[in-house]
């Protein structure tokens, strides 16, 4: 099975359906009338999905939902952040006890990540992973929403980009 972003609802919105092999079609499971939804990813033990929401008005916010193969009403919803700042790319780690993500909360492109209690509700305020407050290596540079966060056991895999520049000089002949 797969998790896919589709076109929902009568607004026409991002929403997050599941496609089972071997079946044709696909069964919607999160929509949000108010939002985009993507970056579904499933947890560790297949009950959760932790996922993006870009809200109308240029934020966006990460909420993890019980997974079912039917939609699931937004209420049953537990948010993660609180849409005050741009958020990308939720990870479960491997144990399930934290998710990662990509935030500019501190006003940079960083790796966050928030840990959670036996029933997934944030435990504690979010923690600083990985600062990139450098101009020269960072995420920044890419598309915001295209940034690609991998969590291993010991290891986090990201896109990040270099910008590097010279300046010459010369001197020219008479």
């Amino acid at each position: 099975m797969a998790l896919v972003d589709s076109i929902h609802g009568v607004r026409h919105r991002l929403g997050i359906s599941l496609v089972k092999a071997g079946s044709n079609g696909k069964t919607a499971v999160l929509e949000d009338p108010d939002s985009d939804l993507r970056h579904a990813h499933l947890s560790p033990d297949d009950r959760w999905i932790a996922l993006l929401a870009r809200i109308d008005g240029g934020s966006s916010r990460i909420y993890l939902a019980p997974f079912r193969a039917s939609l699931v009403p937004k209420h049953e919803w537990i948010a993660l952040t609180d849409g005050s700042a741009w958020e990308s790319s939720p990870r479960w780690s491997p144990d399930g006890k934290l998710v990662y993500y990509v935030s500019t909360r501190d006003g940079y492109h960083c790796i966050w990540a928030q840990r959670l209690d036996a029933s997934n509700k944030p435990s504690g305020a979010a923690f600083g992973v990985y600062h990139f407050h450098s101009a020269r290596r960072a995420p920044a540079i890419l598309p915001f929403g295209d940034t690609d966060l991998f969590v291993g056991r010991n290891q986090l895999l990201f896109s990040l980009s270099e910008l590097t520049g010279n300046i010459w000089s010369t001197k020219v002949p008479e």
